[in-house]
């Protein structure tokens, strides 16, 4: 096999992708908090899809208000902070409540040594 058997009109197509987002490719390996892999976006696909699936109509207004706790659960869920907890911080925001809370486990520890 040679080169030019995998030269044709879908391998240009996806070599020009390649190198017009190969700074965004390949931005995992400059960074420790950036995941190579995109399962967290497929993950809050997921969560819209059976969204989607399970209510047969909604209003622009009911998708967004979905789409906004949507967003609060799991950055509440990624930083392990209870959902259900958070609204009841006072209007805090979620880095807020996080300082707030973590000063508070850490105070709790403290006092059981």
């Amino acid at each position: 096999m040679s080169l030019q058997d995998f030269e044709n009109e879908v391998t240009e197509s996806w070599k020009k992708k390649f190198l017009s987002y190969r700074t965004e490719l390949f931005t995992f390996l400059d960074f420790d908090n950036i995941p190579w892999n995109n399962n967290n976006a497929e993950h809050a696909i997921k969560a819209v899809a059976l969204y989607r699936k399970n209510v047969s109509y909604s209003t622009e207004k009911g998708l967004q208000e979905y789409l906004v706790l949507l967003s609060i659960h799991e950055t509440c869920k990624y930083r392990g902070i209870n959902f259900f907890d958070f609204p009841k911080s006072g209007g805090l925001s979620i880095s807020e409540y996080e300082k707030k809370f973590n000063r508070k486990k850490q105070k709790y520890r403290s006092m059981q040594k």
